[in-house]
């Protein structure tokens, strides 16, 4: 630990997520998270929801690490609830102004410690599914090693020391390498990376720093970053035993000194899970893809319905074993690519009804799965869907 730390918090982080929706309408989200914790501490989210036109239904909802707990401050109107670590407000029809200001308390869990991602969405209930915004995730980091209660400074994202992240594959695991670029930073540094379930970490390239294994997070703690403008630190992560899903690790570096302290995380690290798009073309036959993934079939004729779980631009390619493992997924998952985008479907319903009863119930795992309709194999509004049915 940094001993002189005590007098510094992480700033409240700004994250922007701008969308163009059907028919011009330009929706901003801006969220204010803290970037750094205390395990106990009570912290505001605050959400500004610049709507623009859009009227009637509406959820917006983001997902918190486990222990942590969320209460309603301000709702708009909405119905606050917070279940399965999904802090949801619902509009049966949003106010007619043009911007949103939401609000909710978080407790975080005594007993909870690392790095964690926030994720959240924007679903425009009704329209074509392209109004599901995407909130780019950002990274929490709930420690002991920087006390925040009685700050007196505060951060700000570092703008000149970079980080970027590569994995490769090597028996029995995986290599990782951080490569940083430091530009004008100085003081000390801390860097905080949480190892996936079902891994250990050993590190093997330290760059002057002490290394530390603390449960599921490796630290690197430098009292004087390196000198040199450019350096790297590498570990091996090792699988406790048979197959495990390829690791995607999360890291936080802090660095400052008494009067300044800085944050940064890995080039990638936060780009959004999932994101949906306003077209697609089926895989080619033959493309090489992993054992369990199904391509789409032939296109059918009509109105169809299937359930969108997950849109992906950086991520390898995922199985059925991958979503069955991690999200409890039983139904095959096909895929689709657009634009460098891997986007994954499961069932084919010709009516509503059953598509949105598998969406809820997919949502206790993946709570941001949504419809999708289809006419003749090319998506359509759900608003076009309901009206030819009709």
């Amino acid at each position: 630990m940094v001993k002189f730390l005590a007098a510094i918090v992480s700033m409240i982080v700004i994250m922007l997520t701008t969308a163009l929706l059907p028919g011009s309408s330009t929706v901003n989200i801006t969220s204010r998270i803290p970037e750094i914790v205390n395990p106990g501490d009570e912290f505001m989210v605050q959400v500004n929801i610049d709507k623009n036109i859009l009227t009637g239904k509406a959820i917006f909802q983001q997902i918190l690490p486990v222990g942590f707990t969320a209460t309603a401050i301000q709702t708009e109107g909405a119905t606050f609830t917070f279940e399965n670590r999904v802090a949801r407000f619902n509009w049966d029809n949003m106010p007619s102004g043009h911007v949103l200001v939401i609000a909710y308390k978080v407790l975080a869990g005594n007993e909870t410690t690392g790095l964690h991602k926030i994720t959240g969405s924007f679903n425009c209930i009704g329209n074509e599914s392209a109004d599901n915004i995407q909130l780019a995730p950002v990274a929490i980091n709930v420690t002991n090693d920087i006390p925040v209660s009685n700050a007196e400074h505060v951060s700000t994202p570092s703008t000149s020391l970079k980080m970027e992240r590569r994995i490769t594959a090597a028996e029995p695991g995986y290599d990782v390498t951080l490569s940083f670029t430091k530009g004008a930073e100085s003081g000390f540094g801390i860097l905080f990376e949480q190892i996936p379930a079902g891994y250990s970490a050993v590190a093997t390239t330290t760059a002057g720093s002490e290394v530390q294994s603390e449960g599921n997070v490796l630290k690197f703690t430098w009292k004087n970053l390196p000198q040199q403008p450019v350096w790297s630190v590498t570990y091996s992560l090792i699988p406790a035993s048979g197959s495990l899903p390829e690791p995607v690790p999360i890291a936080m570096m802090v660095c400052g000194n008494q009067d300044h302290i800085h944050t940064s995380v890995p080039i990638g690290d936060l780009s959004p899970l999932r994101e949906s798009l306003p077209s697609e073309k089926p895989v080619a036959a033959g493309t090489n893809t992993p054992r369990g993934v199904v391509n789409i079939p032939a296109p059918q004729k009509g109105i169809y319905f299937r359930v969108q779980i997950a849109a992906t631009r950086h991520s390898p390619v995922r199985d059925n074993y991958y979503f069955s493992h991690n999200f409890g997924i039983t139904k095959p998952v096909d895929m689709v690519e657009h634009e460098g985008w891997r986007k994954y479907c499961v069932g084919t319903f010709s009516r509503y009804d059953p598509a949105r009863n598998y969406a809820q119930q997919a949502r206790n795992t993946i709570p941001d799965a949504f419809v999708v309709a289809y006419r003749n194999g090319q998506r359509i509004p759900m608003e076009e869907a309901h009206e030819v049915i009709q």
